[in-house]
């Protein structure tokens, strides 16, 4: 077979491949200097020191608090203390605001931002202080709600029950540091103005059972001989102590008839705690773990009431709350024999009664 007629194949495409290269290489080399030079041309002109150049190289800029994290307004470093717990869950050292008011304080009931336990013996009040964003002076304000220990802002203890404004990089020590209280650092792109702001409450606060703190015994007129402090599950008992006094001639108070927990309920139970002449406490375990009866007994020592003890359920290790351990109390528990009941009851009652005549001297 010839092979002349393939061997001329073979060289007609070679020649036509190669035509087709060079054809394609002389297209392209021209579209690569034009974009070349084109990219010369965008290139800035040399800057003068009268020409501003905006496409100059900077130091970066700290990013803003909002860009940072979308939607925070401000935020808490927590420089000592415990972690933080919003809604139960521990969100470590770094707390994040984005509403315009938050609470601070140990108690999960009372303060959006728990620091330390509830039952943790801790400076840090159950409600200690609120954080709230002024519109008008467009900076956060801080307040102490009538907290046991106290608050600081910049080194310097501000008034109880007034706002006070806060500048970026703020310190606030809430407490007192050898009694687990806690250093927090407020960040917020909403600075204060330069002078620090003081102002009143724009309303009566209510949100705790602690405020006007200075007032003692006598600054108010007595409405009621006696308030009553007691857990719900103790309400029997409480009935049966209540009748007593009041059969010995007493006035006596009591919130059997108020929604606990409710604003009106929080103000009737301070104006009669101010109004009363003592308190008498039920205790029990119920009472022990009661978040209210724990207020109400702060507040009536904060105003310098008497408190007088009558045990129902329990012991010592687990109905008497701190602060009234080592007090004698009235035991009036019902767990003897049936024939005893009525008999301790009885002497019970004459003590409590005795006690109270003895102290308002009626």
């Amino acid at each position: 077979m010839d092979s002349a007629p393939i061997v001329l194949g073979i060289i007609v495409v070679v020649l036509l491949v190669g035509a087709a290269l060079f054809w394609w290489r002389s297209k392209s080399t021209p579209r690569a200097a034009n974009v070349e030079t084109l990219t010369v041309s965008e290139k800035p002109s040399p800057v003068t020191e009268d020409t501003p150049n905006p496409n100059a190289l900077t130091a970066p800029m700290p990013l803003p608090l909002s860009q940072v994290s979308p939607g925070v307004m401000a935020a808490l470093d927590i420089e000592q203390g415990s972690d933080a717990f919003v809604n139960g869950v521990n969100v470590g050292r770094h707390v994040e605001i984005r509403d315009e008011r938050v609470t601070i304080g140990r108690s999960p009931k009372q303060a959006s931002i728990q620091l330390y336990n509830v039952d943790q013996v801790s400076s840090v009040s159950r409600l200690h202080c609120t954080l709230e964003f002024h519109k008008s002076l467009r900076c956060f304000m801080i307040t102490d709600e009538g907290s046991s220990s106290g608050t600081k802002v910049a080194g310097k203890t501000i008034a109880p029950h007034k706002a006070h404004s806060l500048k970026d990089g703020d310190i606030i020590e809430l407490g007192i540091m050898e009694q687990e209280g806690a250093v927090l650092r407020f960040r917020t792109t909403y600075d204060a103005p330069t002078d620090r702001l003081s102002i009143e409450p724009l309303f009566e606060p209510k949100d705790t059972i602690r405020k006007n703190m200075a007032v003692g015994r006598g600054t108010s007129p007595l409405n009621q001989d006696v308030f009553i402090s007691y857990s719900r599950r103790d309400r029997s008992v409480m009935r049966i102590v209540r009748d007593a006094l009041t059969s010995a001639g007493f006035t006596v108070w009591s919130d059997e008839s108020l929604e606990p927990g409710s604003p009106s309920w929080k103000n009737d139970v301070q104006q009669a705690i101010e109004g009363a002449g003592c308190v008498v406490a039920i205790l029990s375990p119920d009472a022990k773990d009661s978040e209210w009866v724990s207020e109400e007994l702060n507040y009536a020592r904060i105003h310098k009431r008497r408190v007088f003890t009558v045990l129902v359920r329990g012991d010592e290790s687990n109905a008497v709350p701190f602060g009234l351990t080592g007090v004698q109390w009235v035991d009036m528990r019902m767990d003897y024999d049936e024939g005893m009941k009525e008999l301790m009851q009885q002497s019970a009652l004459a003590q409590i009664t005795a006690v109270v005549r003895e102290y308002l001297g009626k």
